[in-house]
């Protein structure tokens, strides 16, 4: 229906639809046009056009054959007719898409369906609803979802964005594994006597390894709490002004398994960060490591 002034983004009272469908059909043009097909038809001034009593009307210039369905399923009836030049020629379709120009319409046959709703509830709720009819009649209804295609878009951008910030955290992760290491050989070379007096003692070559690795996993414990700690205060900080500023709440909310697995992981790398280092440290000739200075 193409009635310009009840399109657009304000909502109008179904009883100022009806008043502006009728005033459209009360208009000159579509009197006459409605009045035309009527006499056609052979019906009184209040029937109503329907597909099956619409005659064919209007004029076409080339010979034309036109088939025309009636009924559904085994019931179908094909009519074929053969119009020559000059005839009145005119669907029903056509001669809808005529009449909605003047601002016409049919209530009980609309082309588009307009479906505005309040929340992400009751939106879920006519998609259920399109489902199990479509499901029941066979039909497939088409429908475009803008605020699903908006979602779409920004679910996508917020992958885009995570997977971005993912690359940056596995590089951050690579770059602190190797630091450790390097802090734990740089140990390793500054302490070869206290690896000879040890060794000296009756350690193990396992046991000098098993100090090194200790000590990895300690300094991967301290890292992952201080990073549980900045994690914690930069959630709480965004969380904040996302609220002052978009009114959005909770938006940075990491679960406890979330900060037990950074504090983990944490510990874990350093471990393997000073796995190499504390294998040195344990090959290390006792007789070597007490003449180091």
């Amino acid at each position: 229906m193409k009635v310009t002034s009840i399109n657009g983004y304000l909502g109008y009272t179904q009883a100022l639809t009806h008043e502006l469908l009728a005033k459209a059909e009360r208009s000159p043009v579509a009197e006459q046009f409605y009045a035309a097909a009527r006499e056609a038809a052979g019906l009184g001034a209040n029937e109503a056009l329907t597909e099956e009593n619409f005659p064919y009307y209007g004029f076409t210039s080339p010979a034309t054959v036109v088939k025309r369905v009636k009924g559904e399923g085994e019931d179908a009836v094909t009519e074929t007719t053969v119009v020559a030049k000059g005839d009145k020629i005119l669907s029903y379709d056509a001669f809808l898409g005529i009449v909605s120009t003047f601002g016409c319409a049919d209530e009980r046959d609309p082309s588009s369906i307009r479906i505005k709703c309040s929340s992400f509830d009751s939106k879920a709720e006519v998609e259920r609803l399109i489902d199990e009819f479509t499901a029941e009649t066979g039909k497939n209804i088409m429908y475009s979802d803008t605020l699903g295609m908006i979602m779409s878009f920004v679910e996508q951008m917020a992958n885009t964005m995570t997977n971005v910030l993912v690359g940056f955290a596995a590089i951050s992760l690579i770059v602190s594994t190797i630091m450790i290491a390097i802090i734990i050989y740089t140990s390793v070379l500054e302490r070869r006597k206290e690896i000879g007096v040890l060794r000296s003692l009756g350690a193990r070559k396992k046991d000098i390894s098993r100090v090194f690795t200790a000590e990895s996993a300690m300094i991967g414990a301290f890292s992952g709490f201080i990073g549980v700690i900045m994690s914690l205060a930069f959630s709480a900080i965004g969380n904040a002004v996302l609220a002052f500023l978009v009114k959005i709440q909770g938006l940075m909310a990491p679960t406890w398994w979330h900060y037990l697995l950074m504090f983990f992981v944490s510990i874990l790398l350093a471990v393997v960060a000073g796995f190499a280092p504390s294998r040195v440290a344990a090959k290390k000739d006792p007789t070597v490591a007490l003449r180091s200075e």
